[in-house]
């Protein structure tokens, strides 16, 4: 009996899911391997991937710790860790919101602009370095699959 045409035939169906498991494996494995060069990249500015992160996040528009903490899905402690090392290092400064006293407003620092500025040549060399044996069609596809796991992954 004929399948449907909305029904993928049993050996795509397979194919598939050999494909997608290869995948998850893959992206573990780069997703490890671009947290080791992010670490490499930033020590020499003093800096972790989480730093930077937050950082790029207050520049953004994202002021606030707990709306930090949900946009990294983490813990409002975590973020308050990573705020107090920036802080110390006057990256962020905090100020408390005038009409509710109870709510801080956080903003990059001149310092931390130009913390951030140095943060993004050095991970923009890094990532040049990295990729600059891969053919430019396999870095416009790669940079399609990205784009589409991203979006994907977003609620």
């Amino acid at each position: 009996m004929p399948q449907p045409p909305d029904v993928p035939p049993a050996s795509d169906a397979a194919e598939r899911a050999t494909i997608v498991r290869e995948l998850a494996l893959h992206a573990m494995a780069a997703l490890r391997a671009v947290q080791h060069l992010a670490q490499r990249a930033f020590e020499p500015l003093g800096l972790s991937p989480s730093q930077v992160l937050v950082l790029l996040m207050i520049q953004r528009g994202i002021d606030q710790p707990k709306a930090l903490a949900e946009q990294l899905e983490t813990v409002q402690s975590a973020v308050s860790a990573v705020l107090r090392e920036l802080q110390g290092r006057e990256l962020v400064a905090r100020a408390v919101d005038p009409s509710d006293r109870r709510r801080v407003h956080l903003q990059v620092t001149d310092a931390g602009l130009a913390t951030l500025e140095r943060a993004g040549e050095v991970w923009l060399a890094t990532a040049e370095e990295r990729l600059s044996p891969v053919p430019l069609d396999d870095l416009r596809a790669t940079s399609r699959v990205v784009d589409l796991l991203t979006r994907t992954g977003q609620a």
